[in-house]
């Protein structure tokens, strides 16, 4: 049953959570920029530049491997960082407009708030999970070296990331370097739940979708209701409908494509950098005297990865699926039935829906965010990992 107040619904916006306060310019905003923003940019910039200088002065192999992966992954959340200030409008956008729809059931039928509100629960259920995961494997990525060498007999005196040092004895650049690595691992984390949260745009745009497809699919009752309320002929109502369900549409693509920017970026931070990560985080697990904790280490990391590079592709294909539900259930509306009129109107449905919205790759046009791209990059990964084993 439909709330008697609905003025206080808004869309679900993830900058909102305390893990994105790393960005914003104070407590309670959700802008992206100030001195905190640039203190996180300089923070991902120096732990990157650190492992990749490790990488290259290393005399240990699994040294190297795990500089080099860090130095990705920080690259990967850099750009995130990057990408959050320069859409952070358009998203505002996107949500005042999430927002409204929740607050105006647009055809007013049954199971219509029930799929926003769903989706909003879900959305928020997202964020939760993404926070879980990425925050329980916060410590266990600080303490995994420290503690597999200390059950081994080895000293427990390790940094989280095997830097070279200048000087081994010393007690301030440890310290130093240590605390820099905890704050620089820290923000990464919260980058990265922040970059896995676009999830919860596609699906409250996904619920978007699947109001306007209710309105087709029951378009008949729609118009038999116009008919009633207005004293209009079958034909006139009809041609109503449809044309209140175009502008609906046009005003969904027209905000989706506003984000699209965003979501491109997100995609393509991920899928330049995630095969190479996996393929460094699955080589110590194939080597002769891969030990007990740094194979349960290096599954759970390698797991996580390739779930959220699931998440990612999977996602977006949905959302791009609904353009092409939408031209099929447009074309089953009872227009055999119609006018002239109602004809020509669902020709320019026909004409807008002909070709899903894709998500690319930023500048890798090529690049769509679909299951296959996801299979693309495991193989790639393979591949990778096949081309180490025969260096090293």
């Amino acid at each position: 049953m439909a709330p008697t107040d609905r003025s206080n619904l808004e869309g679900l916006d993830y900058r909102s959570f305390p893990f994105y306060r790393i960005l914003t310019k104070g407590r309670g905003s959700v802008e992206v920029g100030g001195w905190k923003f640039i203190f996180v940019l300089a923070a991902l910039a120096a732990m990157a530049i650190g492992s990749l200088a490790s990488a290259v002065f290393s005399k240990e192999g699994d040294d190297i491997l795990e500089n080099l992966k860090l130095a990705f992954l920080e690259s990967m959340v850099f750009l995130v960082a990057l990408n959050e200030y320069s859409c952070q409008e358009s998203y505002t956008k996107l949500v005042e407009f999430i927002g409204k729809c929740r607050r105006t059931l647009r055809y007013d039928l049954p199971g219509e708030e029930l799929i926003v509100s769903k989706a909003y629960d879900s959305a928020k259920g997202e964020v939760k999970f993404y926070m879980l995961v990425f925050f329980m494997n916060y410590p266990s990525m600080l303490l995994a070296r420290s503690v597999t060498d200390g059950l081994s007999g080895k000293s427990w005196k390790k940094l989280p990331v095997p830097w070279v040092l200048p000087s081994q004895d010393s007690i301030f650049q440890f310290t130093a370097v240590l605390v820099l690595q905890v704050v620089a691992i820290g923000f990464s984390h919260c980058l990265g739940v922040t970059g896995m949260c676009f999830s919860t745009i596609t699906t409250q745009i996904t619920a978007l979708y699947d109001v306007l497809l209710l309105g087709l699919e029951r378009i008949d009752e729609r118009a038999v209701l116009t008919m009633k309320s207005r004293q209009l002929g079958y034909e006139e109502s009809m041609s109503l409908c449809l044309r209140e369900s175009m502008a609906h549409l046009r005003e969904l693509l027209k905000e989706i494509n506003s984000e699209t920017s965003h979501l491109e970026t997100s995609f393509f931070s991920l899928t330049l950098h995630i095969s190479m990560i996996m393929a460094l985080e699955a080589y110590p697990l194939i080597k002769e005297g891969c030990t007990v904790g740094a194979a349960i280490k290096g599954v759970v990391f390698l797991s996580i990865q390739i779930m959220c590079t699931y998440i990612v592709c999977n996602r977006m294909e949905m959302m791009s699926d609904k353009t092409t539900q939408l031209f099929y259930t447009l074309y089953n509306t009872p227009w055999f039935n119609c006018d002239t009129s109602y004809r020509r109107v669902l020709l320019n449905g026909l004409t807008l829906t002909r070709k899903p919205t894709l998500i690319k790759g930023k500048y890798f046009q090529g690049l769509t965010a679909t299951r296959a791209t996801f299979y693309t990059s495991i193989t790639n990964s393979f591949n990778i990992l096949n081309m180490m084993r025969r260096m090293m």
